[in-house]
């Protein structure tokens, strides 16, 4: 995005999305920051819309056509906010400050603490593009299970780009 190659970009984007569901998300994100950064409108439009829409779609297709419950198998992660996905997002509507209260938990604020340290708190001064890792950081915030808030594990591989990307630009 930061490089005016968009045939780089539709062949990339698409290629990230199908890793993980929400990675649809940061990418809908990094064209609201390709919106505001760059005023490329055709690019944000097209990044927005198909990452939501991919996320869309697998949350409400591939998951439970693939699930043997017919719901997400993931979704007793998140048991402190309720027992299935609606109850989930019922919770962050109309009780946001529990899910607040488990984000903003010890080990969540040392988990974010070990992913923007090392960076020297550099994201920050680029927010808009540190957003981008927010669906993953969310989702990691929020579980019940040690594993997921952790750096030493797999769940910050589509943080740590979007953060080194923030650090990169907040230095510059």
């Amino acid at each position: 995005v930061e490089e005016p190659r968009p045939w780089w970009l539709a062949v990339c984007a698409p290629l990230a999305a199908l890793t993980k569901e929400q990675v649809g998300l940061s990418l809908a994100l990094l064209g609201v920051w390709a919106f505001v950064r760059h005023r490329r409108r055709w690019t944000a439009a097209l990044l927005v819309a198909g990452g939501t829409a991919w996320t869309a779609f697998c949350v409400a297709v591939v998951i439970p056509h693939y699930s043997p419950t017919g719901g997400s198998p993931f979704i007793n992660r998140y048991a402190d906010l309720g027992e299935s996905q609606s109850e989930v997002v019922k919770t962050l509507v109309t009780r946001p400050w529990d899910a607040v209260e488990v984000a903003l938990s010890w080990g969540r604020f040392t988990y974010v603490l070990a992913l923007v340290l090392p960076l020297l708190l550099l994201p920050f001064l680029a927010p808009l593009l540190a957003l981008a890792a927010l669906p993953d950081l969310g989702l990691n915030l929020l579980a019940q299970y040690w594993p997921q808030y952790s750096v030493q594990y797999q769940y910050t591989a589509t943080i740590i780009p979007f953060l080194m990307a923030a650090a990169i630009l907040g230095l510059a």
